[in-house]
């Protein structure tokens, strides 16, 4: 159902695919002006899935924050950080969000060994989205890209 995937082992009809999903839901769907995509594209496995068109309808990135190299993301050993979540809109309420997160989850202790997952969840998501399956945040809420935020953890 879902594929993890490097940059590097992105076909250009994946990559084209995910970008357009990652439009529709942020670009278009939030109206976000922040730059997408950015260059920690590059170092992130893409964790999707898509329809029998070759559409993206589900998203989010995984990021090794041992070896990241972007200014954006603190250096953190034994950490993977979650980002650029996504779901069309036209699959959301449908459990499809949840099956994303919870395999992203498994994924990250399956093939890491990281002890830890840090998000800069949009602050709606906190209650009905990460907390339920154990992400506690750390911190005061913050905005970023002109929204509310906060930083949670799910220990491994």
């Amino acid at each position: 159902m879902f594929t993890a995937k490097k940059f590097s082992d992105l076909t250009v009809e994946e990559l084209n695919a995910i970008y357009i999903a990652r439009s529709k839901v942020f670009t278009v769907g939030q109206q976000l002006t922040v730059q997408e995509p950015d260059l920690a594209d590059r170092q992130a496995v893409h964790f999707f899935s898509q329809n029998d068109a070759g559409e993206v309808v589900a998203y989010k990135r995984l990021i090794d924050l041992e070896k990241i190299e972007d200014d954006h993301y603190e250096q953190v050993s034994g950490a993977y950080a979650l980002s650029r979540v996504a779901v069309l809109k036209t699959l959301r309420g449908q459990g499809m969000g949840r099956k994303l997160l919870d395999a992203a989850i498994q994924w990250v202790r399956d093939e890491t060994e990281a002890t830890k997952i840090i998000i800069d969840a949009q602050a709606y998501l906190r209650d009905s989205y990460y907390a339920p399956v154990g992400f506690v945040q750390v911190g005061e809420e913050f905005r970023e890209a002109g929204l509310p935020h906060v930083k949670m953890i799910l220990e491994l």
